[in-house]
């Protein structure tokens, strides 16, 4: 389950060229954009900040939809997005003579997360989209604890929440899904909750995260390798496999 982590620049490009300029100016960014991207967007900013003592980057959140409209309306210089722009939001851009350029900076891998005392340690593609679509409601059906299924997602100005409608679940969420406002919400929700299920970002995961929680290893299919998005050396393998090999 990879994704490209894009970031889209206003090319009105005088704040940029001002950035990489020898002027003794002060320069302040803003960022706004995938809640997903936030932790490793901030981790560049500050990179970036020690290189250059005149600018100022200041990131925040709010979702990959929420950024690009900033973008549109003129609110933020640049917008990470964890989803392409859409063509209608192009075509408002257009209309407010904005011209966004996208820029992929990195790819990420999701995360299916949930308590740590689930008895499921795998599902395949098409079980996690029958759980997310509410086809399957119990972890019983699964080979867990007979308990119903509690879904916890995005809010749909997420990147993550339309990836992840699109490319696993291919259907309409189950209206009984949690839209939670970032992924640190569904993370403390899913820690307190053991029949809950979750969608994060990779990069989100370390040791203190990963406390009260389980990763779930996933398969194309019930005959295939299960993968989990901790197992590093083992997805690079496979992606040189099926893209060089």
């Amino acid at each position: 389950m990879l994704r490209n982590f894009t970031i889209l620049i206003l090319v009105s490009v005088t704040i940029m060229i001002s950035c990489f300029s020898n002027e003794s100016k002060y320069v302040a960014i803003k960022v706004r954009g995938s809640d997903s991207e936030v932790n490793l967007v901030q981790a560049i900013a500050e990179s970036f900040m020690d290189q250059d003592s005149l600018v100022s980057v200041g990131v925040t959140g709010g979702g990959s939809g929420a950024g690009i409209a900033a973008l549109i309306n003129g609110k933020t210089d640049l917008a990470n997005s964890s989803r392409e722009i859409t063509d209608e939001e192009l075509f408002y851009a257009r209309q407010r003579g904005v011209e966004p350029y996208a820029i992929i900076f990195a790819q990420d891998a999701l995360a299916i997360v949930v308590n740590e005392n689930n008895g499921v340690d795998s599902l395949t593609l098409n079980q996690l989209s029958d759980i997310y679509r509410g086809a399957v409601k119990n972890w019983k059906e699964l080979g867990g604890n007979d308990q119903k299924i509690t879904l916890y997602g995005r809010q749909s100005s997420s990147g993550t929440y339309i990836y992840f409608r699109e490319n696993i679940v291919k259907n309409e969420y189950d209206l009984s899904m949690i839209g939670m406002s970032g992924t640190a919400q569904i993370v403390d929700a899913i820690k307190d909750d053991k029949n809950g299920i979750g969608y994060v970002s990779s990069g989100y995961i370390n040791e203190k995260v990963m406390e009260r929680l389980k990763v779930i290893s996933i398969k194309k299919d019930a005959h295939s390798v299960a993968y989990s998005p901790l197992d590093k050396e083992k997805l690079f393998q496979e992606f040189i496999r099926l893209h060089v090999l």
